[in-house]
């Protein structure tokens, strides 16, 4: 399991490519996967993005973020069954 740092620098990937991926639509509103510094997938929907992620990575060394911009803002409903 990771300490942290990983996670760490796989959110500073996502914010150092977050503009580039803003102004391309293959990524905007999308879920991007990131480990080890590096673009793993883009997903239309967190769930599926979580499917690759954990069934892939090593959890606690991905990270999984939505492209949108600072002033979008974004609902959904979640329940447990």
């Amino acid at each position: 399991m990771s300490d942290g740092k990983e996670l760490e620098k796989n959110f500073e990937y996502f914010k150092a490519n977050l503009e580039k991926w803003l102004a391309d639509d293959l990524y905007r509103h999308k879920h991007v996967v990131i480990a080890e510094q590096e673009l793993k997938g883009v997903y239309d929907t967190f769930p599926n993005a979580f499917y690759f992620a954990s069934s892939k990575l090593t959890l606690g060394e991905f990270v999984i973020q939505h492209v949108i911009g600072k002033d979008e803002q974004i609902s959904f409903i979640a329940a447990a069954v």
